[in-house]
């Protein structure tokens, strides 16, 4: 799903922090592991930084 979403231009994705090891060996795409819906929320609303 990242490899798709840097195809069509996407700059961020965000996984669930258990999986981000496997998810960072995409390149061209930033991968924003959250813990939680909540903190993923936060970081979308500029609530917390990444």
């Amino acid at each position: 799903m990242a490899e798709k979403a840097r195809g069509i231009g996407k700059k961020f994705f965000f996984v669930p922090y258990g999986i981000a090891n496997q998810a960072s060996f995409i390149s061209g795409i930033r991968i924003v592991a959250c813990k939680s819906l909540v903190e993923t929320v936060k970081v979308l609303t500029g609530g917390e930084k990444i």
